[in-house]
């Protein structure tokens, strides 16, 4: 019953942990080969994601509290991946071109298909609505309770991860009980559809998707690929910080209620 991608990857993972006790000892690799590779796997999506309305981003705002709401805001401001908005430090806030920015690096986002180039390496900037949430965060960070295998490493959201050493787990089940306990749909509506509500309504303000994928960390099409851009354009110049800043206030002005 799951969609093709969430078995693949669970394959991956179970034939490493396979690689691995064969590198221990732990079982005969003549006498068995590894259970998990090699399998066709049927292209299936079971849940088509859906972005989040205004007024269920309200409702998700609203009624809630603590780390999980401001999870919550930063994910609609900004559109970041779940993993990105959970690799944030205190150190990843910087001033580029005298903008504010989220500076984030390969190691907090998403890698390319073909595992090489990393599709969200990029600097988002900080609008006005961001700004008083990410100053409380690193204000708060001694107050707070973090979990212990976090603590002084400067993550904004410290809550810990799992024992596969997964950063996203702790908090997507804490996203998941809130989002639950308000009626929404699972599968549906997931933490990853803030980026999908950030997009969309950049889209309805008429930025073009060359600057939203600048914006939101995707690789460009093909057809945006041209050699203007790519190699004597300099994208620093052309889309500038204080421009993206800007684009990005479209969002503080689409949830008025943060």
């Amino acid at each position: 019953g799951l969609a093709s991608s969430t078995i693949g990857k669970r394959l991956g993972m179970l034939g490493k942990y396979w690689q691995y006790l064969e590198t221990i000892g732990a079982v005969e690799t003549k006498a068995q080969s590894n259970p998990f590779t090699g399998h066709k796997i049927t292209k299936k999506i079971k849940h088509k994601r859906e972005m989040f309305s205004v007024e269920e981003a309200k409702q998700l705002t609203e009624e809630g509290s603590g780390l999980i709401v401001d999870f919550i805001k930063l994910g609609l401001l900004t559109g970041c991946r779940m993993k990105e908005l959970c690799s944030i430090k205190a150190s990843d806030l910087q001033t580029i071109d005298n903008v504010r920015v989220i500076r984030i690096s390969e190691e907090m986002t998403k890698k390319r298909g073909d595992g090489n180039i990393s599709s969200g390496v990029r600097n988002v900037p900080i609008n006005s609505k961001m700004e008083p949430i990410l100053d409380q965060l690193v204000a708060h960070q001694k107050e707070r309770k973090c979990h212990p295998t976090q603590r002084n490493k400067g993550y904004l959201f410290d809550t810990g991860y799992t024992q596969y050493e997964d950063l996203t787990g702790p908090m997507s089940k804490r996203f998941t009980r809130h989002k639950t306990a308000l009626g929404f749909k699972a599968n549906v509506k997931v933490a990853h559809c803030f980026r999908h509500t950030a997009n969309n309504l950049l889209g309805r303000s008429n930025v073009d998707p060359v600057k939203r994928a600048a914006l939101l960390g995707w690789v460009e099409g093909a057809d945006q690929n041209l050699m203007a851009n790519q190699q004597y354009g300099d994208q620093s110049f052309i889309y500038s910080m204080s421009k993206r800043k800007q684009d990005l206030e479209i969002l503080c002005d689409s949830f008025w209620f943060i």
